[in-house]
């Protein structure tokens, strides 16, 4: 292509091919986009291929500037190539035989379109994600921000390029990204004081003139303007549910209550994915500032080369002052054919704050997903004050299965109160279910858990009508629902402590039987009643110990048989009663020994007997006192002494001696000596 200053060709084509001829060029840019340079090229090399041509490095220069005197370079590849046309058609062999082709040229960045991916990536800013990537990608990139941007504890790039996470995270944050006059590097910003002017022509006027020249050299000018403005949005609301400070409201809104935004019309944003009420405040405002930059914009159209996205352009000349400033470019096609160049651009005012709009759809996660429960080298069971865990998934290429591989994860259970609910805590290997919420991939929460070939359910086919709940240490609940077996069976693997704060009632329909590998102890802190319909046994293979505070009194309804193998040891700590209504019958096979410290009382109501097998020894260390009611007759063999009430007494023997150490007296009213 030649401009009509001196025939010199101000559209250069430098990239594969070899030299050829730029018939046309056609260039679109706009704020947080990627940029496409479509050339028509015309050789005479018929033996081009695409695939030599295409991701080839591609560089075309513009003059542009004073008397087009300046080259501005576009480099970047070549993402298409097409062989169209001839310019010959049937023409005789005589004449040059000239083929068009087609290149589209966009900056390495678009690269990004075609690497997709799923990974996490953990406590990263939105500028340490996106270096990373880009870095992978070699794509050079420049950073001019202003405003905070927090640390993310999880991100996840879900089934999404590279390109489409990145513009995800930068729309989140206000972040804006443009590039360099080169299309080389991708500058990204946040700020209205971080733009410079466009090169290298930086103001333009406006003329209304459509001829070639206004004056000499003079080939960059505006020719159009337009500027307008649309009904928006007032009032932005955003909000989010932080369940660790669950009593604390969020939500933040920021409005903008001049013309054409009306705070009657809001937008209301939910589960944004933030912590706390000053990161609402963000959001909310950022996204008040993106929707007053697109609907206060200038459009204009122009013979300028020097526009360009994300720098600034001045206006001067305008019939109406108020547009002659500083604009910042958020858009701009240009068109050169055959040395004739227009651009159509818009533009928002550059003393304000720019946001590029949220569009850039969030990916969303459908139904639910399996992970594995990780933890820190070596440990079994891994969770914190709030019973989450840490989880990696199955299309984590990156993560080590370890205390990294993810935010702490919520897991969900079937009751969940204040110090109270259910709480299964799932162990470190497990596989569990988990869903998201909102479908969003940064907010996972288990709820369910699942068996695999290495964790097994402990009921096999065989126990089909049984159903179990089983720890890792065999303490468990089954249940068994088999005809005419059904049963329910709780084990613990070591200890069972229960307790019952009020009641406990057990009723048993048949028969209760429990049995103690060593101790039983039973305390009981007033009353126990124990009745038995039928028979009571105990059987104690040793010693049996009964302690009693107070009373005891036993209630027995016929026989009581007591049968002692050898000693019977009874301390009684002050009296013994016993009443018996019948006859009281005591067989004593050796000795009988009956030590009384006091004084002892027998009261006997009709007669008693006393048997001696051989000798009866009576030793009383003072007085004997022998009552007896009527008589009392001692005898042995043929001799007997017989003492009556009225006062006879009879001695009666075969020889009866009496005999005294000293004086025997013997003295009565009448004595007779036969």
């Amino acid at each position: 292509m030649s401009s009509i200053k001196h025939n010199v060709a101000d559209v250069v084509w430098k990239s594969p091919g070899g030299l050829m001829e730029v018939v046309s060029m056609r260039y679109e840019h706009r704020m947080s986009e990627l940029p496409l340079l479509r050339v028509e090229l015309k050789t005479e090399d018929h033996s081009l291929k695409p695939d030599a041509i295409v991701n080839q490095s591609a560089h075309v220069d513009l003059m542009c500037g004073d008397e087009l005197s300046q080259p501005r370079s576009f480099k970047g590849i070549v993402t298409r190539f097409a062989q169209k046309r001839t310019a010959y058609g049937n023409i005789g062999a005589a004449m040059p035989k000239r083929v068009f082709y087609e290149a589209d040229v966009r900056p390495k960045f678009w690269l990004a379109t075609k690497h997709v991916d799923t990974r996490v990536f953990r406590q990263m800013t939105i500028k340490d994600i996106a270096d990373q990537i880009l870095g992978e990608l070699g794509i050079p990139c420049e950073w001019k921000l202003e405003g905070e941007h927090i640390t993310r504890d999880h991100t996840v790039q879900y089934q999404e390029s590279d390109y489409h996470f990145i513009s995800r995270l930068m729309e989140d944050e206000g972040v804006y990204f443009y590039f360099d006059y080169t299309l080389e590097t991708v500058i990204f910003g946040d700020a209205k004081g971080v733009h410079t002017p466009c090169e290298p022509t930086a103001q333009l006027d406006y003329s209304e003139e459509q001829t070639r020249h206004v004056a000499f050299g003079t080939f960059e000018r505006i020719l159009d303007v337009a500027y307008e403005e649309t009904i928006g949005s007032g009032l932005f609301t955003v909000d989010h549910y932080n369940y660790e400070t669950s009593q604390v409201s969020i939500k933040k809104d920021d409005t903008e209550g001049s013309s054409p935004n009306f705070p009657a019309l809001e937008q209301y944003t939910h589960t944004m994915n933030y912590l706390d009420a000053g990161r609402g405040t963000f959001y909310a405002r950022t996204r008040k500032e993106a929707e007053t930059a697109s609907i206060k914009i200038i459009k204009g159209k122009s013979t300028g080369r020097s526009l360009h996205v994300g720098f600034l352009l001045t206006m001067a000349k305008h019939f109406h002052d108020a547009l002659n400033k500083t604009w910042l470019l958020t858009a701009v096609r240009m068109e050169v054919i055959e040395g004739k160049a227009v651009s159509w651009f818009e533009g928002f005012e550059s003393d304000k704050p720019y946001r590029a709009p949220c569009k850039t759809p969030r990916p969303q996660v459908f139904g639910v997903q399996t992970a594995v429960v990780t933890g820190p080298s070596g440990s079994k069971v891994y969770l914190d004050s709030l019973g989450r865990c840490k989880l990696q998934f199955h299309w984590d290429r990156v993560g080590q299965k370890d205390d990294q591989s993810s935010m702490w994860v919520r897991v969900s259970n079937n009751y969940a109160g204040k110090d109270y609910g259910i709480q299964w805590i799932p162990r470190v290997g497990h596989e569990v279910l988990v869903s998201f919420i909102d479908g969003n991939p940064d907010l996972p929460i288990v709820t369910g858990r699942v068996y695999n070939d290495l964790n097994k359910p402990p009921l096999g086919p065989g126990q089909k009508f049984q159903n179990i709940i089983k720890t890792i240490k065999d303490n468990h609940m089954l249940f068994d629902d088999s005809d005419g077996a059904e049963l329910i069976e709780i084990r613990a693997e070591k200890d069972m402590s229960t307790i019952v704060v009020n009641d406990e009632r057990y009723q048993i329909g048949h028969d209760k039987s429990i049995n103690v590998g060593n101790d039983h102890v039973e305390q009981i802190g007033r009353n126990m009643t124990l009745t038995v319909g039928k028979n009571l046994t105990e059987t104690v293979a040793e010693h049996h110990n009964e302690t009693i505070g107070k009373n005891r009194s036993t209630s027995i309804g016929e026989i009581h048989n007591y049968m002692v193998g050898e000693d019977v040891v009874s301390a009684i700590g002050r009296d013994v009663r016993t009443d018996v209504g019948g006859n009281h019958s005591t067989a004593v096979s050796g000795a009988h020994d009956l030590v009384v410290s006091k004084a002892s009382t027998q009261d006997i109501g009709k007669d008693m007997s006393l048997t001696v097998g051989k000798n009866y020894s009576v030793d009383v260390s003072k007085k004997t006192n022998l009552q007896s009611g009527d008589q009392i007759i001692l005898k042995t063999g043929s001799a007997t002494i017989t003492l009556k009430k009225n006062g006879d007494i009879t001695v009666q023997g075969k020889k009866i001696t009496v005999k005294g150490s000293g004086q025997v007296t013997i003295k009565g009213s009448k004595v007779a000596v036969n």
